[in-house]
């Protein structure tokens, strides 16, 4: 009994600073925010599995994710920036959008595809002895 004593309270100290630290991490400010929308047609349908990537302001990919079954997208835990964001879908015209996003804030951007021409090309040849 008296050696489970001496353990005990040389492990008391140990146990009150991983609690305080924990309270202080939970408290500490987050600097990160979010960047959530939708993407539909320009019916207002949503685009499901619609592709949107974010890019950093020199255009380099950040990440990129796929618009789930009610039309919506997000991007979490981002630092505080400038960002681009981009959306397409073969047989719609692309979308992109220019993003500002601070500490602590979420944005909700609303992105509307337009359907793409329909481009057709038809190519004629002669026929034998024609020509």
């Amino acid at each position: 009994m008296p050696i489970f004593r001496a353990v005990g309270r040389s492990l008391l100290p140990l146990a009150l600073s991983c609690s305080v630290s924990t309270f202080a991490r939970a408290d500490a400010p987050d600097h990160t925010g979010a960047i959530k929308g939708k993407v539909s047609d320009s019916s207002g349908a949503a685009l499901i599995g619609a592709r949107v990537a974010l890019l950093t302001e020199s255009n380099t990919e950040l990440r990129r994710t796929v618009v789930d079954a009610s039309g919506e997208f997000a991007f979490e835990s981002l630092p505080a920036g400038s960002y681009l964001l981009i959306a397409n879908e073969p047989g719609f015209l692309r979308v992109s959008r220019a993003v500002r996003i601070l500490a602590n804030q979420v944005i909700f951007e609303e992105l509307q595809l337009d359907v793409a021409a329909l481009q057709e090309s038809v190519t004629i040849t002669p026929a034998r002895g024609e020509a």
